[in-house]
């Protein structure tokens, strides 16, 4: 009976050892981590959440990197290139001698 239980609860826990990795390897910067469990039990909504999750930030990195390399080109959000609100507050600023 023991070992039946033993059996059961270490079978019943491999998903949640699972998902914990996958949260270790997330913590570390890995955002490539495949969550594999596709039943619909509470087990089967944190692994969504957590694919949900990584998703969602390889988004935000996504998009950063995008708008970096926009930056780097010198193609600044709303004009501030050369003829944006910036530009022209610095060049209308009175200077101070």
């Amino acid at each position: 009976m023991v070992c039946l239980t033993h059996f059961l609860i270490r079978t019943s826990l491999a998903p949640l050892k699972k998902i914990s990795s996958s949260g270790v390897e997330v913590a570390k910067g890995n955002f490539d981590v495949d969550i594999q469990y596709n039943k619909k039990d509470e087990i089967g909504e944190l692994a969504e959440s957590m694919r949900e999750i990584m998703q969602r930030i390889r988004t935000i990195i996504s998009d950063l990197q995008n708008k970096l390399s926009e930056l780097s080109k010198g193609k600044f959000p709303g004009g501030y290139g050369g003829s944006g609100v910036l530009c022209r507050c610095l060049c209308t600023s009175p200077t101070v001698s």
